[in-house]
């Protein structure tokens, strides 16, 4: 995937060299030439995962040169115990009926500003080694205030880097200026300007728009960067947790959804469920399970609002009556998880039949996948990847 200039779409250049010269030397922005599309299946995997292996597989979409090893790498040292007060990072939470908060302050500055400048410095380095890049990089930020000390302290003595922040003289609070003006590490710097904030961005790109500035600079070693969101480098990590906060509420779903069948279903020694429990034939999973969510929730403190959503997302994700639901799912989340409920029961279904016949030729009818002929087209493994990608 290449990155365009929005000011000049002939620029084009690879996810380090975007990231390396931030902004593009037309003034424009560097943007993905594509947006990677996420199915139902890469939402149902995603919500399995951690907040840095989310991050990790989300970023990895828009950086072809990264490893997603590497990546997860850098996510699990910026959103880690070292630098978050909490595993999930970003958690969700409710206030309301159908009100949720996500949580952006469990970072080292306390600023939502963290979540994208914990990661901007990895993300850089490590594109100054993939781009061959020999020079120091001087990073020039404005802030209006929580941006100046979240991105000092995301490059506090990071090698072969320099951070110089620019604020308008009494257009932050005082505690913003103390954070900022205070920040130790040997690479750090801050500037007051005389004016507003838009006098102090505007002045940033000034600088970065001056040729004859950046020639000065490259003959001692030196060449500009920035970690405003108009580098994309600070953009893509701010992706992350949208589609993180949209798994949460799925997760918590679609972890429990089945929880009861441990005791709806007889068990014997060997593992394999030959029958079901007396309970499992009055009650069911989905009504057991509700039971087990609600005990088990108002045991650790969980609300009832929290409760009830999951409760609901348990007895209807079924989908319909004639399948089981004691009720239609009634929001996004309660209809997704019913969807991808019915997507696990056919494949698996499709894949038990396909696998009783040899290659080249067809099933008997499946009355339970609409009555169809299914045929085995011998394409296993790392095949299946190589025709759906064709």
């Amino acid at each position: 995937m290449h990155y365009v200039s929005t000011r000049d779409s002939s620029r084009r250049l690879t996810a380090s060299q975007a990231i390396v010269e931030g902004l593009s030397r037309d003034g424009g922005l560097y943007l993905p030439e594509s947006i990677p599309q996420l199915t139902l299946a890469d939402i149902r995997a995603l919500a399995r995962l951690s907040y840095p292996e989310r991050a990790a597989k989300i970023m990895k979409l828009y950086l072809e040169e990264f490893s997603e090893e590497e990546l997860l790498g850098f996510a699990q040292k910026a959103y880690g115990p070292a630098k978050f007060d909490t595993p999930a990072a970003a958690p969700v939470v409710q206030l309301a009926d159908n009100t949720y908060i996500q949580e952006l302050w469990h970072g080292p500055t306390c600023a939502f500003k963290d979540m994208a400048l914990q990661m901007l410095p990895y993300l850089l380095t490590a594109s100054l080694k993939k781009t061959g890049e020999e020079k120091t990089v001087c990073i020039l930020v404005a802030t209006s205030g929580d941006t100046g000390k979240a991105a000092l302290e995301g490059f506090r003595d990071v090698d072969r880097t320099k951070i110089l922040v620019f604020y308008p003289d009494g257009g932050v609070s005082e505690i913003q200026k103390l954070q900022m003006v205070t920040q130790e590490g040997r690479n750090v710097g801050v500037c007051a300007v005389r004016g507003n904030f838009d006098d102090a961005q505007t002045g940033v790109k000034r600088i970065f728009s001056d040729a004859q500035l950046r020639e000065t600079l490259a003959s001692r070693g030196y060449f500009l960067s920035s970690a405003n969101s108009i580098n994309w480098g600070r953009v893509l990590p701010q992706i992350v947790y949208y589609v993180s906060s949209y798994c949460d509420l799925l997760a918590s779903g679609a972890i429990l959804h089945d929880i009861a069948k441990i005791e709806e279903l007889d068990v014997a020694e060997t593992g394999i469920a030959s029958d079901y429990t007396v309970k499992g034939n009055l009650l069911g999973h989905l009504v057991m399970g509700t039971v087990i969510v609600d005990r088990i929730g108002r045991a650790n403190g969980i609300s009832d609002k929290t409760l009830t959503l999951v409760e609901h997302m348990l007895i209807s994700h079924h989908g319909s009556p004639e399948f089981g639901a004691a009720k239609l799912p009634m929001f996004i989340e309660a209809e997704l998880l019913s969807e991808l409920d019915l997507l696990d029961a056919r494949l698996y279904e499709m894949n038990h039949a396909v696998s009783a016949v040899e290659a080249g030729q067809f099933t008997p009818r499946q009355w339970a996948l609409d009555n169809r002929n299914l045929y085995n087209h011998g394409r296993g493994g790392e095949d299946k990847v190589n025709l759906i990608n064709e």
